[in-house]
């Protein structure tokens, strides 16, 4: 895979200008995600009410089960709502058509899985330049560089993920996430599959990436890390219970 023959190419949907550092990015209002129907019906959110500032380090808490990859899957456009309002900077992505919504998390979503879901044949180079290529955009190899070198890579660009340390291809999956300069960097269970010492490096990782502005709403069962973060949301049963400063 190479960058060569890539355009940057108009977009009826363009980012907006980033938000400012404490101003409201999203705000759900009544929020509900139903699956199933008649007796198999799960309610897997209901009636969730939840602002998030633009810059918030935030940790979602709560037991298996209980809504949080739900939630992090409707603010990522990656799923829809049963009912309710999710606004990103005011504009209620609910609404968006497909299109839209593909290029809303293009543009503005950077994704973390536990399981890091990085393409195997590739190498590590290739994982990190996809978002720009999906986008049909030429990849800032400036920024590029820079985003490896945060990321302590440079010794491994060509690399396979089989190639490296659980730890390294978490670095990669982040550094992919960060390719397309997201507003927001949504991360499910990003320590689940490493060590605590591992787990530990990664959560600095984060923190830098959040001292620099970039929104990063994390999934964790880990309440040591989550008490690391600025503010803790605590769901039960599709429910936000609690929220800790």
């Amino acid at each position: 895979m190479t960058c060569e023959g890539w355009v940057e190419q108009d977009c009826r949907y363009m980012r907006k200008e980033r938000a400012k550092v404490g101003e409201r990015l999203y705000a759900l209002r009544q929020v509900e995600k139903i699956y199933g129907e008649g007796e198999g019906r799960v309610a897997a959110l209901q009636d969730v009410n939840l602002d998030i500032m633009a810059g918030e380090l935030l940790a979602v808490i709560g037991a298996s089960g209980s809504g949080k990859s739900t939630l992090l899957h409707l603010l990522g456009g990656m799923d829809l709502p049963t009912r309710g309002e999710i606004l990103f900077q005011g504009k209620d992505i609910v609404r968006y058509g497909r299109g839209k919504q593909a290029r809303f998390r293009n543009q503005n979503i950077g994704f973390v899985f536990q399981n890091f879901k990085l393409l195997e044949e590739l190498t590590a180079r290739e994982n990190i330049l996809l978002p720009p290529l999906i986008g049909r955009k030429k990849p800032n190899l400036r920024h590029y560089q820079n985003v490896i070198a945060q990321m302590g890579l440079e010794d491994r660009q060509e690399h396979l993920p089989g190639e490296m340390s659980g730890g390294q291809r978490q670095r990669v999956a982040i550094a992919r996430a960060l390719m397309n300069e997201p507003e927001v960097l949504l991360c499910d269970e990003p320590t689940g599959n490493l060590d605590q010492k591992t787990g530990k490096e990664i959560m600095d990782v984060l923190k830098k990436v959040n001292r620099q502005g970039t929104t990063v709403i994390m999934v964790t069962h880990d309440l040591v890390l989550a008490e690391q973060c600025d503010r803790r949301i605590q769901i039960s049963d599709g429910r936000i219970k609690k929220a800790f400063t």
